[in-house]
């Protein structure tokens, strides 16, 4: 079996420590949401396969309202960062 078979069908928050903890990471991703900037929240496999995080106890898309918000998360998973890239424009799709 591939390794992107063995992975979840969606990414949970409850389960991003361990994920993190098998070499995965978190990236980013700015849009909008009724003309104000949000960032997704997105995770990267080792092998660079990215899959969008759900919040756990909701089931819904783990959407950042704000760039204070953003550190915030981060910190929350690496507490002892000393930065963090937040993506200032929207991906164009």
């Amino acid at each position: 079996m591939s390794e992107s078979q063995n992975r979840p069908k969606f990414l949970s928050s409850n389960s991003l420590r361990s994920f993190l903890e098998d070499n995965g990471k978190i990236e980013y991703e700015m849009s909008y949401l009724n003309g104000k900037p949000i960032w997704y929240v997105w995770g990267v496999y080792p092998d660079g396969a990215r899959q969008k995080v759900y919040v756990g106890r909701t089931g819904k898309e783990n959407i950042l309202k704000s760039p204070a918000g953003l550190v915030n998360h981060h910190l929350t998973y690496y507490p002892d960062s000393k930065s963090v890239t937040i993506p200032l424009k929207a991906n164009s799709a």
